[in-house]
């Protein structure tokens, strides 16, 4: 299994690595675990299958590369330097992002910061998942609820 800063047991944890690295496996949500500059040190076989790429081949990557060309993605490095020095309060993201078969997808990532001993960041910890069929269940939402308001409307029984 792949080796990350998070391998080492901190003072007072009462969980030792070993269990955790199983319940993070066994876990049907991706987890994954960045360096300060966003790049994949850990990863679980979730986050594998949502992505379509293999465990071995998403550790080193950026998750940047994962995300859909546009804004959102180029900016990306520049919100890691930001959380890094800053370090605001954790918040939920989304992001489109494009797994290896090309089709787009909707994710939610909920994250929080690895630090060490002295409080500094050192990483990133995330866990994604993947909310497309909700994104499409609420556009047609919208859709429908637009159709309904445009013929009441032009209804006699809408004005």
């Amino acid at each position: 299994m792949p080796q990350s800063p998070s391998d080492k047991p901190t003072a007072g944890n009462e969980l030792t690595v070993a269990p955790i690295r199983g319940l993070l496996e066994a876990l049907p949500i991706a987890v994954y675990e960045l360096d300060r500059s966003g790049r994949i040190v850990y990863t679980n076989q979730a986050y594998a299958s949502i992505t379509g790429y293999g465990v071995d081949e998403l550790l080193g990557m950026y998750v940047h590369e994962l995300m859909a060309p546009g804004p959102a993605r180029d900016a990306t490095p520049a919100l890691f330097e930001r959380l890094t020095v800053e370090a605001p309060n954790p918040t939920p993201l989304t992001a489109e992002n494009v797994p290896r078969d090309g089709r787009r997808i909707h994710v939610e990532i909920h994250w929080n910061y690895r630090r060490d001993e002295g409080g500094t960041v050192t990483g990133f910890v995330c866990a994604l998942k993947d909310i497309t069929e909700q994104v499409r269940a609420d556009e047609a939402l919208r859709d429908s609820e637009g159709r309904f308001r445009r013929m009441f409307e032009q209804s006699p029984w809408g004005t």
